[in-house]
């Protein structure tokens, strides 16, 4: 929504840019011009200065445009800055050798889980996902661990804004059922979720917190669904919480246990 301040050009080349991410490959200016809404003459142009500043590259032969490089060293020069990112390192590593599976940082932004730092281990077989994607909040892990500890005002705002949609037969899409599947996280300070938005994986997440207790970003473990057994969940659940406490210490939380909260429901 436009603060009175809004630059159209720009705002207009970070729909472009937007868009290119979301589609995933390579379109053409009429592709661009249909998605965006954007004049064709006037996209032509914001494409031009793009490609001008190495923001987008253009094919010359298949006359379509996508993402180019200057994205990723701002990316990587936005995540240099991040103290979080940085201290999250080490747990990373130690978190991964562990659980012997890939361990992923997580973020909540606009609404949706991005994740911006993994680090595999080599005895995973989970398929690691790219970095900067983004995923819904109500059917994974991360997403939960980082939405149980955002305050209650918060947390139905959320309820009320969002569209919760099923990506499988596996997700849960009822706001009660969250609600108390999010009261259980805050209560043991730890979300597990199966198979609700990759059927192949089970996820294990457990927020960092804030001086506050407001989470600033999550740790979260994949596992393969299939080979998840009681012990092995509850392994990784101890270590992933350990982590994530262990570093919540580090970022000025004092608490030493989940807060209590209730939630409102509609039952």
């Amino acid at each position: 929504m436009s603060n009175g301040y809004t630059v159209t050009a720009i705002d207009r080349a970070m729909d472009v840019l937007e868009c290119l991410a979301r589609q995933g490959e390579a379109l053409r200016l009429s592709e661009l011009t249909e998605e965006t809404g954007i004049p064709k003459s006037t996209l032509f142009r914001i494409l031009s200065t793009l490609e001008d500043r190495e923001c987008v590259i253009r094919d010359e032969d298949q006359k379509t445009y996508r993402l180019g490089m200057k994205l990723w060293e701002l990316g990587n020069a936005f995540l240099d800055q991040s103290d979080l990112h940085e201290a999250a390192a080490d747990y990373m590593k130690r978190l991964a050798d562990a659980c012997g599976e890939s361990v992923f940082l997580g973020v909540w932004d606009d609404g949706e889980v991005v994740y911006v730092r993994r680090v595999e281990s080599p005895k995973s077989a989970v398929v690691v996902r790219k970095l900067g994607q983004r995923a819904p909040v109500h059917c994974t892990a991360t997403g939960l661990a980082l939405l149980a500890f955002r305050p209650d005002e918060e947390v139905e705002q959320f309820f009320g804004e969002q569209t919760l949609e099923a990506v499988n037969e596996n997700t849960t899409t009822s706001p009660d059922a969250l609600r108390d599947h999010l009261q259980r996280i805050r209560d043991t300070r730890v979300a597990v979720v199966d198979g609700e938005y990759n059927p192949a994986l089970l996820c294990v997440s457990s927020p960092i917190l804030d001086d506050s207790g407001r989470p600033l970003a999550a740790f979260t473990a994949a596992l393969l669904s299939g080979q998840a057994t009681g012990e092995r969940i509850a392994s990784v659940k101890e270590h992933v919480r350990e982590a994530a406490a262990d570093l919540s210490r580090e970022q000025g939380y004092l608490g030493d246990q989940a807060p209590v909260h209730g939630f409102s429901s509609s039952r």
